[in-house]
């Protein structure tokens, strides 16, 4: 994901998380973007949506996975995902990066 990023114009610094602890340890709004994998053993991305609701923070979640899952995705977005993609298609990322900073930056 960094390296897609990185391909779209981003110079992301990044923290990773696997744990619900993590994530709440490294949970502020500075970041600009959170990118949640779906496939966390310990941990899942509508908790993280959850938690990041539930802290008021204005920073956008994307939904990044390793199979199509139309519930998953729908469920996720119901949530407030700004996005959901497949990890095979990781070109998508930069533009849907882009178009969540831009909703965001519209919203305020």
């Amino acid at each position: 994901m960094v390296i897609a990023l990185g391909r779209a114009g981003f110079h992301p610094t990044w923290t990773r998380v696997d744990t619900e602890a993590q994530y709440l340890a490294a949970l502020d709004s500075s970041y600009d973007v959170v990118l949640c994998d779906h496939a966390l053993p310990q941990f899942s991305p509508l908790r993280a949506l959850e938690l990041l609701n539930a802290a008021g923070l204005d920073v956008p979640l994307l939904v990044v996975s390793g199979s199509r899952n139309d519930d998953h995705a729908a469920e996720a977005l119901r949530l407030g995902a700004a996005d959901y993609l497949l990890k095979d298609r990781l070109g998508r990322l930069g533009p849907a990066v882009h178009a969540a900073l831009e909703r965001r930056r519209q919203a305020r």
